[in-house]
């Protein structure tokens, strides 16, 4: 199956910009999308 391209969109942060303790982030909540979310960070 293709997977399109994803990304991280914020009107609030800059990109790049570190994530800090206490911050809240979404993640899918099925296994295989959890799963690339989850690698995604590399």
């Amino acid at each position: 199956m293709p997977t399109p391209p994803m990304g991280l969109y914020s009107k609030k942060h800059a990109l790049g910009t570190p994530i800090k303790p206490g911050s809240t982030v979404a993640v899918p909540n099925d296994p295989v999308n959890l799963q690339r979310a989850l690698w995604s960070g590399h």
